[in-house]
């Protein structure tokens, strides 16, 4: 809250955080989302402020993303997936620009089984697709799953590397969906090494 409360009224505007700030009726596990979401914004926004290292991050939420003005509004009209959270980390490298795109996607305790693996299913499909490609003309994101509990985490891994493993590995091996849980984001932010790929690796 005392972070909307910086922000300049024409970007969150008095009204509409009053709105926000007595509603009731969220359930708690969506105010929880949320707050992670808002956590992992900020963090990117501190990163960025740190130009030392060269890397800076541009990310948009499922509300900034049904703007048709942005760039992953295409993903509004996909028949796959719709993620929390989409976002751009950007690096200088003396002459060289490195760029790379990133999908979040949250699950917490109220999550039935069969939604996580419905939604694992939809985001291979996804990069097996070529939707992203023709969209954006870039390399295919990753995907980044945050699961609520370590239990979650082997769970949402296994049924994730049997979707792959039923896929051509000539045709899979650019995907990259890695996954963590809630408690690390809290302990190290969004962008921390917290994220493990199939094979257990932890990556930044």
């Amino acid at each position: 809250m005392r972070f909307l409360r910086r922000l300049d009224e024409a970007d969150y505007p008095n009204d509409e955080l009053r709105k926000r700030y007595t509603e009731s009726s969220r359930k708690q596990p969506f105010i929880d989302r949320c707050l992670l979401l808002a956590d992992g914004c900020i963090h990117m926004n501190a990163r960025s402020a740190d130009s030392s290292n060269g890397v800076t991050y541009e990310y948009s939420l499922k509300g900034d993303y049904f703007n048709p003005s942005n760039e992953y509004y295409f993903l509004v009209e996909s028949e796959y997936i719709h993620p929390d959270l989409c976002y751009l980390r950007t690096e200088v490298d003396e002459d060289d620009i490195l760029e790379m795109h990133y999908l979040v996607e949250i699950f917490d305790l109220t999550t039935p089984r069969y939604m996580i693996r419905k939604k694992l299913k939809d985001y291979v499909a996804f990069l097996d697709s070529g939707d992203w490609e023709e969209a954006t003309e870039t390399e295919l994101p990753i995907v980044h799953i945050v699961c609520p509990t370590v239990a979650e985490l082997i769970y949402a891994k296994r049924y994730t590397r049997k979707q792959l493993e039923a896929i051509s590995q000539e045709d899979n091996e650019d995907f990259c969906i890695r996954f963590t849980t809630v408690e690390q984001i809290k302990r190290l932010g969004m962008t921390g090494r917290v994220w493990e790929d199939i094979l257990r690796k932890t990556q930044s």
